[in-house]
C-alpha cells in the first residue's frame, strides 16, 4: 500500500508537458551535434573510401593459395578407415 501512494505522487508530480517539450528543445543542439560526431567516419568509410574497399575485396576474391595436404595416420587404429 505505501508503495502504491509513492508511486502514485511521483506520477501527479510530473512536469507540465509544455516544459518537457521546452527541455527537449534545448537539449536538441547538443543531441544534434553528438549525432553528426557519430556519423562522420561511417561517411568517411562508406563514401570517401569506397573505391579503396572495392578494390581491396577484388583482389581478395582473386588470390590464390596452396592448401597442405592432409596428415598421414599416425597409428594403425585410426589408418584403419582411410581412404
Amino acid at each position: 500500500m505505501q508503495a502504491n501512494l509513492r508511486l502514485n505522487r511521483t506520477v501527479q508530480r510530473g512536469a507540465h508537458p509544455a516544459a518537457q517539450a521546452g527541455a527537449f528543445l534545448a537539449d536538441l543542439p547538443v543531441f544534434s551535434i553528438v549525432g553528426a560526431g557519430d556519423c562522420r567516419p561511417l561517411f568517411w568509410l562508406q563514401v570517401v573510401r569506397h573505391k579503396e574497399f572495392v578494390e581491396r575485396a577484388q583482389k581478395q576474391q582473386q588470390r590464390t593459395f596452396e592448401v597442405a595436404p592432409a596428415a598421414a595416420c599416425s597409428t594403425t587404429a585410426t589408418c584403419a578407415n582411410w581412404p
